[in-house]
């Protein structure tokens, strides 16, 4: 299990979320340790310095929210459905993120740490992972077609079995693709990092 050391901007107690579904709200400061929020329903909240460290969320339903800053951790999402969910400086680690609801599935990623993560057998073309750091996070039978990864360090993820056609790596480094077991028709690279296409291949460059 992985766990952070945090400052505690507030405490909430279980009984502070009892309602079955927010609507326009703002949350700051949660720190949620272990909390069941299967079932809860948020449209249009924001949470910012929120904590969420190995929380139940399965079933739960996030429809137009934004996490700024806050860090989701060991957390279980079965049945989660995140619908144009936005994600900016969060922290992100130990998700498997395959069972979530995949009918109910679209978010970005922004200047996020993305680490220890599993979005193994999604389906998230055209998803925005720009500026991330994206650490041993597992993108294996995946549809990433379109996906925008610009600007992000991929060091030590792996990609097999991955659609990236039209996917954008520019400007994006520390990753490893081997072309013969993802589809890389008209995704886009940029030099020198591009070279690490060449990897699976054995082949040595003279400067």
């Amino acid at each position: 299990m992985l766990w952070f050391i945090l400052k505690r901007e507030s405490t909430i107690e279980t009984e502070n979320l009892a309602a079955s579904s927010y609507e326009a709200q703002a949350f700051e400061g949660l720190f949620l340790s272990e909390i069941d929020l299967t079932g809860k329903e948020f449209s249009d909240c924001s949470f910012k310095n929120c904590h969420f460290l190995g929380c139940r969320l399965s079933a739960a339903s996030f429809r137009d929210c934004r996490f700024h800053n806050c860090t989701l951790a060991n957390i279980a999402v079965d049945n989660c459905g995140f619908q144009s969910a936005s994600f900016i400086g969060c922290k992100l680690v130990g998700i498997i993120f395959s069972p979530l609801k995949k009918a109910l599935l679209s978010w970005e990623f922004i200047k996020c740490r993305i680490e220890l993560c599993n979005f193994n057998g999604l389906k998230i073309k055209e998803t925005k992972f720009l500026d991330c750091v994206i650490k041993s996070t597992d993108f294996i039978n995946i549809d990433l077609s379109s996906a925008d990864f610009s600007g992000s360090d991929l060091q030590g993820s792996r990609f097999h079995g991955a659609n990236l056609g039209k996917a954008r790596f520019s400007t994006a480094f520390n990753y490893v693709i081997d072309p013969t077991c993802n589809q890389v028709k008209q995704a886009r690279f940029s030099a020198p990092e591009a070279l690490a296409l060449l990897v699976p291949f054995g082949i040595k460059l003279d400067s």
